[in-house]
């Protein structure tokens, strides 16, 4: 079973818990597997601005786009790479830098990333360290946004024994998965 850290590990453990007590049999009526009761984790997605730290959360990726609409007044702006204009950045406007998916081929839970300026007008960002979001060792795909390329380390501090990166998109990070620790675009 994959290993989970902060927030989202933290709902799933309440989430198997209570599906824990709603399956406890009634007196007398045997014992449950121990496969029987774990539960699965839900998915969490969220967007979060790595320029002031905002961060909304919805239950699908489909419905963050009005969520942080609502929230921050902002409009998220997925430029692919390769498409990009270099117009300049608008008040009302988040650029998406990246999105991690805690599963291989883009799938699971999200963390779409956002700035203010895109990579290819001479924004950079970076995580020093993944634990601070719930996302240490729990990155296994992800795509990069708006002329950014990513860069993944083993350890925290852009450290470690060793780096995976720059590239654009990845669908499996394979032996890199649950792996990283910090994490840079530009």
């Amino acid at each position: 079973m994959k290993r989970k850290t902060g927030t989202r590990a933290a709902i799933a453990a309440m989430f198997g818990a209570a599906m824990l007590l709603a399956s406890a049999p009634a007196a007398g009526a045997g014992t449950i597997a121990p496969e029987a009761t774990e539960a699965a984790e839900p998915e969490q997605h969220c967007v979060q601005n790595l320029d002031t730290g905002s961060l909304v959360c919805g239950a699908s990726d489909e419905a963050l786009g009005g969520l942080v609409y609502d929230e921050t007044g902002k409009v998220l702006i997925y430029q692919p790479n390769g498409t990009l204009s270099r117009a300049a950045a608008s008040t009302a406007a988040t650029y998406v830098i990246g999105v991690l998916y805690s599963y291989p081929n883009y799938g699971g839970s999200t963390r779409v990333l956002t700035g203010s300026t895109p990579c290819s007008s001479g924004g950079a960002y970076n995580y020093r360290d993944l634990s601070l979001i719930g996302w240490n060792n729990d990155i296994d795909s992800f795509k990069s946004y708006a002329g950014c390329m990513t860069k993944i380390w083993d350890a925290t501090n852009f450290s470690g024994s060793a780096a995976y990166g720059y590239f654009t998109n990845k669908a499996d990070l394979g032996s890199w998965r649950n792996r990283a620790s910090s994490i840079r675009w530009q």
